[in-house]
């Protein structure tokens, strides 16, 4: 019987191992991903988390209701500028949910934000990863990846 370290070493190894690119165009293709769609997704990404952080008036002038109605306009925000430009999404609640409870896990209530440019930049670094189509990923960024690519294919109006 294999001990419960030995287990869980494997299983880090596991998750931590990046995929080959073979891997990853077969995974691309079984899942119809579409490389124009993730740079899609990025842009709204970037534009989110860019509208959050230089509209974002501080931890000292909000409270945490404020914070959600921060979050939620910015949201309605980009989403609207996307449509003027002829993207136009339907039916965000769960895109909606799974942006509004990453930011404010990572972002609105974390007691120490430092430089919001630093910040910026990181959560834009971080998101340019997830939604690369060309970046080796390892296996737990894959299912962060196709999580977040399956909620804006459910959201996006062809």
């Amino acid at each position: 019987m294999m001990s419960n370290t030995r287990k869980t070493q494997e299983f880090l190894s596991y998750i931590r191992t990046p995929l080959s690119q073979n891997s990853l165009n077969v995974l691309y293709s079984a899942n119809n991903i579409k490389f124009e769609r993730c740079q899609l997704f990025g842009d709204i990404v970037q534009s989110l988390v860019c509208r959050i952080m230089d509209t974002y008036m501080g931890d000292n002038f909000t409270t945490p209701e404020q914070r959600l109605e921060h979050f939620k306009w910015c949201w309605d925000s980009t989403i609207a500028d996307f449509a003027n430009e002829g993207i136009n999404l339907k039916d965000t609640k769960e895109l909606y949910r799974y942006f509004r409870d990453f930011m404010m896990d990572s972002f609105y209530m974390t007691n120490e934000k430092g430089d919001l440019n630093v910040t910026k930049e990181k959560l834009i670094k971080l998101w340019k990863y997830i939604l690369s189509f060309t970046t080796n990923k390892t296996r737990s960024d894959v299912d962060t990846f196709l999580e977040v690519y399956r909620l804006f294919e459910k959201t996006i109006i062809n």
